[in-house]
């Protein structure tokens, strides 16, 4: 990798890796529970081991090499701050984390989402799979069907390892608004997907693209961002800056998409729009409501999957936000901007931090956030909350089928699963929640995945 030398004697160096991690975690939970109680504690604490990552890094190849991960997480506790300085030489962001039914793991590693494909990989408890020739992968809410797209089509399977039971083709287009016009061929350029969601049916998907946010299936595809109606001033404003003679095509950042758990609705939006939610009326899916964010960007969103409930999250270099919503206000148009009087129909759930993915949990949502930080919010209950550090910003989280079990993909590479049944807090975790870190993968550049 030619970021780390050589190592130092394991013994030795497991026995510090161990003792300071352990001070470490205790004094920083001490810290923190004073924080959020509202009193003064003890002042924050270092991390000690940052000089000794190198070595602990070298082990973990050895060690992984060998068929000994269990040894590794043994002797070396997994821990994300000795490594922090690393971080931005070696790790590969993961960006879809999704748990099939069997508990298996499938996620996608990549370097920069808006511009190239990544690498997925099929993760066991002993074994890392990489997954030839997908590019993204998705899930539907009842984890029935499975989406591997390809350079080539759109694939929906049963079992992650079985034959596709349907194979839809790669969208040819914006529609009506661009038939009088040379569109971009996204068969043979790609399109890179940020996130894919299969209707419960397995016979449609969401895709969530740079180019933008479709809905593809036996029928053909559906243009389903930018709308029919912006399709125009996108087109103006393309050959302002091009000439007549190029090809046209859409280019979003932050694009996002939801599906609704009884799949009538979509949530969607990007960087310079508003909310924006669809219903299915007449199986055609219908603009009915426009929410101005709560920050600047419409940035992540999330449908609860037990109440009629939806979060929506922007963000701003200064300042982000999270609203919550009862879905029984639909059809509306909203400004819950900080410019104006708060929307009593809406839920203040957050105005500082930067969201990146969402997860329904009990009676609220999981929020993954760029600080490293999971935080569980009650949106009709300002006192129910908690939190969970990971480290490096969360992209994408999943739960398993029976919701005992959480897997979070990091910013930093990182692929954790966390017992959410346990009893007490897990000493070797930052949180004030009682869950159990039980397994860890690290996937990071110009090394093979290591399992910790």
């Amino acid at each position: 990798m030619g970021l780390f030398s050589k190592n130092n004697d394991t013994t030795k160096l497991s026995e510090r890796w161990i003792t300071e991690g352990k001070q470490f975690k205790d004094q920083l939970n001490a810290f923190l529970d004073a924080i959020y109680k509202g009193g003064d504690g003890p002042e924050e604490p270092q991390e000690t081991r940052v000089d000794i990552a190198e070595a602990v890094y070298h082990k973990a190849i050895e060690l992984n090499k060998a068929g000994e991960h269990k040894k590794l997480r043994e002797l070396f506790p997994p821990a994300y701050e000795p490594f922090q300085q690393y971080y931005d030489g070696i790790s590969r962001s993961i960006n879809q984390v999704i748990v099939l039914k069997d508990n298996r793991i499938v996620v996608r590693a990549d370097g920069n989402v808006y511009t190239d494909d990544g690498n997925v990989y099929l993760l066991e408890n002993d074994k890392v799979t990489k997954q030839k020739g997908v590019r993204a992968i998705g899930i539907s809410a009842n984890k029935d069907f499975m989406v591997k797209v390809t350079k080539k089509e759109i694939q929906i399977v049963k079992d992650w390892n079985s034959e596709p039971i349907h194979i839809f083709k790669y969208p040819k287009g914006y529609g009506k608004a661009t038939e009088n016009i040379k569109v971009a061929n996204f068969k043979k350029e790609g399109l890179i997907v940020l996130s894919a969601t299969v209707f419960n049916d397995g016979k449609r998907v969401i895709l969530a693209t740079t180019n933008g946010i479709f809905i593809v299936g036996d029928t053909g595809s559906e243009c389903l961002l930018p709308t029919q109606k912006m399709l125009p001033e996108f087109i103006e404003n393309f050959y302002e800056e091009y000439d007549e003679d190029e090809t046209f095509e859409v280019s979003l950042d932050y694009f996002h998409a939801a599906l609704s758990p009884d799949n009538m609705k979509i949530a969607t939006g990007f960087q310079m729009s508003e909310h924006f939610i669809f219903e299915e009326k007449n199986k055609q899916f219908e603009l009915t409501s426009k929410i101005q964010a709560r920050s600047e960007y419409p940035h992540a969103v999330g449908f609860h999957d037990k109440l009629n409930h939806i979060a929506l999250a922007s963000c701003h270099y200064q300042q982000s936000g999270v609203i919550g919503m009862d879905l029984k206000h639909l059809p509306l148009e909203a400004n819950t901007s900080w410019y104006q009087d708060f929307d009593d129909r809406f839920d203040q759930m957050n105005d500082n931090i930067w969201i990146f993915s969402i997860l329904p949990y009990k009676e609220g949502y999981l929020l993954g956030a760029n600080n490293g930080y999971i935080w569980y919010i009650n949106p009709k209950n300002p006192e129910d909350k908690a939190y969970l550090h990971v480290g490096g910003t969360i992209m994408s989280m999943d739960f398993t089928a029976d919701k005992k079990h959480l897997v979070v993909g990091t910013f930093s590479g990182y692929v954790i699963k966390f017992d959410m049944t346990a009893t007490e807090r897990d000493k070797t975790l930052v949180t004030d929640m009682n869950v159990k870190e039980t397994n860890r993968w690290a996937i990071w550049q110009d090394t093979e995945p290591l399992i910790w």
